[in-house]
């Protein structure tokens, strides 16, 4: 009976070309380029998000601090380092003469409420516009509520390197921050503002010279 020999055979695999390799890359780069810019605006608005959530928790607690004691006040946000804290705004009320002569020691210790904490992400906030004060760009900012609840109304701008920017309106009466994300909201938040200027509780305004005009806010509904 014939035996037969089998021959080991090795099936040849051929790999890929330098050459398709670096086609493969390039294509690959090209998609994530063309893919970054249309991410970029979901990826703000998460972050966005997430920085409301921390900013509205701050601002609630103002809220509950100021109902349960009938006293203003204040969440104090550092535009330079995004940081915030909350503030007692009320005056402080001497009992005797110990207390008066101890309180530029016990002033700063009893108006602050909480340690300096950050707003998180890579998101900055650029300016607090309100019509109770020139808008402001750097420094500390007070979003005030006094001892009834109610906020004074203010509109914040949130932006990344990128240029993506997202408006934010303070809810005067809960204290909630909602985006405009219209173009038409924003400008008529704007006008209300240019309005508010015109009321009595708006007219001595500690920045504002007798002859000196409203703000204006135009520049911010670019």
């Amino acid at each position: 009976m014939p035996i037969s020999v089998a021959r080991n055979s090795t099936n040849s695999v051929q790999g890929f070309t330098l050459a398709e390799l670096i086609i493969v890359m390039v294509i690959i780069g090209l998609g994530i380029a063309l893919a970054l810019p249309r991410m970029s605006p979901l990826v703000f608005r998460e972050q966005a998000n997430s920085t409301l959530r921390v900013l509205t928790g701050a601002l609630a607690e103002a809220r509950s601090r100021a109902l349960l004691t009938g006293t203003p006040k204040a969440v104090v946000i550092n535009l330079d380092n995004d940081t915030f804290r909350l503030e007692d705004t009320s005056e402080p009320v001497a009992s005797d003469t110990n207390q008066e002569a101890n309180s530029d020691v016990s002033e700063a210790e009893a108006k602050t409420l909480s340690d300096w904490r950050s707003l998180g992400n890579d998101i900055q906030l650029r300016a607090i516009l309100s019509p109770a004060y020139a808008p402001k760009e750097e420094g500390n900012v007070q979003l005030r509520v006094d001892g009834e609840g109610i906020f004074e109304p203010a509109t914040l701008f949130f932006a990344d390197e990128d240029g993506n920017v997202l408006p934010v309106e303070l809810n005067s009466g809960t204290g909630n921050l909602a985006p405009l994300d219209d173009y038409d909201e924003l400008t008529e938040e704007l006008d209300r503002y240019e309005r508010l200027h015109t009321l009595p509780q708006y007219q001595k305004k500690p920045w504002a010279t007798p002859k000196e005009a409203a703000p204006d806010y135009s520049d911010y509904a670019k």
